[in-house]
């Protein structure tokens, strides 16, 4: 079933659930950017030190940047949704929802 803004009077985003899913989603990625970052990026480190030990071989050093390359990405995503550049429109206004509990445009509630 396609669910609409316009099929039925909007109380608030939970009312659509893909909506609520993806702002969810985008919630739960904003309020852990550091967490996922860091944990990863020391969880990857602590394997290669293990793995590796002395190794002189470069190789190891591709797992570490691309963790480090992960970890800017989430950060970057962080901040483009703490500034309204990205992220879930409100599906009244058709304006970045934000990570408030509110739209800061036309006022509509996640709940």
């Amino acid at each position: 079933m396609n669910e609409s803004p316009n099929d039925f009077p909007m109380r608030s985003v939970d009312d659509l659930r893909t909506v609520a899913a993806q702002l969810g989603r985008q919630r739960f990625v904003v309020s852990n950017s550091r967490a996922l970052a860091l944990v990863s990026f020391a969880v990857v480190l602590f394997i290669v030190i293990r793995v590796a030990g002395d190794s002189t071989n470069r190789v190891w050093f591709l797992p570490v940047i691309a963790v480090l390359g992960f970890g800017m990405v989430v950060s970057i995503y962080s901040l483009l949704v703490r500034f309204r550049l990205v992220g879930v429109r409100c599906p009244q206004c058709n304006q970045r929802f934000g990570t408030g509990v509110h739209c800061a445009q036309c006022g509509l509630g996640q709940r």
